[in-house]
């Protein structure tokens, strides 16, 4: 199967699309677990 540009752009740009809200997901979680962590240790 030979790729063309434009086939390579559209699939970087669907790959970038599915990988930053994942990365955004986990950045948010991991905030709020640290966030709770050090919540607990001030007290």
């Amino acid at each position: 199967m030979v790729w063309t540009a434009s086939r390579r752009s559209v699939a970087l740009i669907v790959l970038i699309g599915v990988l930053l809200p994942s990365l955004a997901i986990l950045q948010y979680r991991w905030q709020g677990e640290l966030s709770g962590l050090e919540e607990l240790r001030a007290r």
